[in-house]
């Protein structure tokens, strides 16, 4: 799959308009993802993946940095 700016574009704005308080929120992932599916834009399930992929990434990282807080390791 290629992915071009647009679709990256719009995939990184969905991505910051999920958080609420700093954290991923699921009711708004489920509101952008259905109005985006109503909608359909051109290449929409492109921009799902890489959204996917997005959000995959964010609560991994979020993970790996609560893990690093408890076990109070320092930065590398």
């Amino acid at each position: 799959m290629k992915v071009n700016k647009e679709i990256r574009r719009l995939s990184r704005e969905m991505l910051r308009a999920s958080f609420t308080d700093d954290q991923i929120d699921r009711g708004k992932i489920t509101s952008l993802l259905q109005s985006l599916i109503a909608k359909k834009p051109r290449r929409y399930l492109d921009i799902l993946q890489y959204y996917k992929r997005l959000v995959r990434l964010d609560l991994f990282a979020s993970r790996l940095r609560s893990v690093t807080r408890e076990l109070k390791v320092p930065p590398s």
